[in-house]
């Protein structure tokens, strides 16, 4: 079946080598695995280091947002106690207030001397 007659002269048969095509075959497929684990190999090495220059763009992003936020919150901190400052000085203009009001006695005029 896999012998050929080349016509070389009285029935003379070259078988072919069998062992030695397989070999090609396997070591044509073993280079195409080899190539093919290369090529991804590749494509996730260029994936990684894009999501790695993704992860840095996003720690800048929130380093920069963190920033803000704290300055947000020391702002917040100083209008708290700008509004605990204001709210003791009403408190005590209300308190004094109240007393003179209600702590206001007339002098009575007769007992005042020239």
């Amino acid at each position: 079946m896999g012998e050929k007659n080349l016509g070389l002269g009285r029935g003379d048969v070259i078988r072919p080598n069998r062992s030695l095509t397989a070999r090609r075959v396997w070591k044509e497929l073993i280079d195409a695995s080899k190539r093919d684990k290369l090529r991804i190999t590749e494509e996730f090495r260029m994936a990684i280091s894009e999501k790695d220059r993704q992860v840095e763009v996003l720690n800048k992003d929130s380093d920069k947002l963190k920033l803000k936020y704290d300055m947000l919150m020391a702002e917040k901190d100083e209008l708290n106690a700008q509004i605990q400052n204001l709210s003791a000085q009403l408190s005590s203009k209300g308190d004094r207030i109240r007393q003179s009001r209600g702590g206001f006695t007339p002098v009575p005029w007769r007992n005042v001397k020239n």
